[in-house]
């Protein structure tokens, strides 16, 4: 079997290749699941919504005791607010007690609590657009309004969130510029964005933590599965992952179709490993047995 042992070797460094692919591009721990522009358009129900495999259960997220502190403090601080008005009066906050800088951990951590992270930041530790983000979906989701963290993908990433209003529809809002995409009088859902894919940016009676001018250029758009922020609920990825993330728009190398191409080559390649293996050990068996 002359062209076993080189097809070992070819196996070997494609598979080593692999793995280096799967280890050092972004997402190593997450699962991409693809949705239609169209679908992000789709209204809440009384309980929840649903958006490819993932779920927002806001009716039990409402009702879940564990997350009393983040209640408490909307009922407090913005008694009566909901939708878009809510999402800004908690986004203020939020900016009040605790300045933008690098965090000790977000919901992207493997360890992560929820309201142990209200916790520090109301006690002043600095937070990025993820905590902010994460921590105002949150809120809102469990003082019963439909909201989702959302990730905007383009020259500059962005965190930010999209609001659902009785009276506006979905609603981007982002909690770290104090901004609504498309304007106060005609915010924009992500659809809506993804579609023209630049907006202009308007600020709105909200405090924003950055001096300087938010990103509005991106063409995909990525969702957390809820678990990750709220930490409640079942966890939509399967094992060993840690997250699930529903992509629309472009479909970028760095987000998802990466990792997906990488695990492809590695599983094909571990196969012909194997594969080459045994037929070069059945030819060295052959070579190495009497001949009459």
């Amino acid at each position: 079997m002359p062209l076993a042992r080189p097809a070992v070797y070819t196996s070997a460094v494609i598979m080593a290749a692999s793995l280096v692919a799967v280890s050092s591009l972004p997402g190593r721990s997450s699962v991409h699941e693809r949705v239609t522009i169209e679908e992000l358009s789709a209204a809440p129900t009384s309980d929840g919504f649903q958006l490819g495999p993932l779920r927002w259960a806001t009716d039990a997220l409402h009702h879940d005791r564990s997350l009393d502190p983040f209640r408490e403090l909307v009922a407090q601080d913005c008694p009566g607010r909901r939708g878009l008005e809510a999402a800004i009066c908690f986004s203020n906050v939020l900016a009040r007690h605790f300045p933008h800088g690098d965090p000790n951990h977000e919901f992207l951590d493997g360890a992560y609590d929820p309201v142990e992270d209200l916790r520090l930041r109301m006690g002043g530790a600095s937070g990025h657009c993820v905590t902010r983000s994460g921590l105002l979906a949150t809120a809102l989701l469990a003082s019963g309004i439909h909201a989702r963290q959302v990730q905007l993908i383009g020259p500059r990433g962005h965190n930010v969130d999209e609001v659902f209003d009785e009276h506006l529809g979905w609603v981007v809002f982002d909690p770290t510029f104090g901004t609504v995409y498309g304007g106060a009088e005609h915010p924009l859902s992500a659809a809506s964005l993804l579609l023209s894919g630049h907006a202009e940016i308007a600020p709105v009676a909200a405090t924003s933590s950055l001096r300087e001018d938010a990103p509005h250029e991106f063409d995909e758009i990525v969702y957390p599965d809820p678990w990750l922020y709220t930490r409640r609920g079942a966890r939509a990825a399967p094992w060993p992952f840690r997250g699930l993330f529903v992509d629309a728009g472009k479909r970028s190398i760095g987000m998802g179709l990466g990792q997906q191409m990488a695990r492809a080559a590695l599983a094909v390649s571990v196969v012909s490993l194997v594969l080459s293996l045994l037929v070069w050990k059945r030819g060295r068996r052959l070579s190495s047995s009497p001949r009459l």
